[in-house]
């Protein structure tokens, strides 16, 4: 799950979205939802990944990296025209694929999907914080390189490379961490969207940490 905080408190600014679907849904898990599509986007881009983003859902083209949906849910609505992209998806992908379906409003059952995992967002309203001492913005590509191996250290195992330098050229990404003897032991992913900011990939090494 991912922690998202609202900067301004007006989450119909989120963009292109069918707003009438607000008579059936907490706005807030719209702009959730967009937001974590930024971070799909700048995860692809970084990864040389092809995708399609429409007003209802993101699309993956490639093969999508581990812990990554190839189809992940936007819109409250448009069910049908969702889940007419799954055979597309199950042609390109040529095997297992994850959905994600943000609103928890899509019969995948009958498709032959089943549950991996459930969550939820959890919301701050906004306030001026600053980092928590110790911690720091990665910058620099080898600190990048040991961010992503405290996170892989920590709960997210694979052996490929899922932030690269690239990564860091990304619009509105910000890896922040807290290092000691020389690696990451807590750290997060923040992205900035219209109208909130998305805290993700959270790891720390004890309970205490971050």
């Amino acid at each position: 799950s991912s922690i998202h905080l609202h900067p301004q408190g007006d989450p119909s600014k989120c963009r292109d979205y069918d707003w009438r679907a607000l008579e059936m849904v907490d706005s807030r898990a719209i702009c959730g939802a967009w937001n974590n599509a930024d971070l799909y986007e700048a995860v692809f881009t970084a990864n040389g990944l092809k995708y399609h983003r429409s007003a209802h859902a993101f699309l993956a083209q490639d093969v999508p990296p581990p812990y990554y949906s190839a189809l992940t849910v936007l819109s409250y609505e448009h069910d049908a025209e969702i889940l007419s992209e799954l055979p597309h998806l199950v042609g390109r992908m040529g095997g297992a694929l994850g959905v994600k379906d943000s609103f928890c409003q899509l019969d995948l059952g009958r498709y032959g999907f089943e549950t991996g995992f459930e969550a939820s967002w959890i919301w701050r309203s906004a306030r001026q914080v600053s980092l928590p001492s110790g911690w720091e913005i990665v910058r620099h590509a080898s600190d990048l390189e040991i961010w992503e191996e405290g996170w892989k250290r920590n709960g997210s195992p694979t052996d490929r490379r899922m932030f690269p330098e690239a990564f860091l050229d990304m619009q509105g990404i910000f890896c922040l961490g807290q290092k000691s003897e020389g690696r990451f032991v807590s750290g997060c992913i923040a992205n900035t969207s219209d109208e909130c900011i998305g805290l993700s990939n959270v790891f720390a090494e004890t309970p205490s940490q971050g």
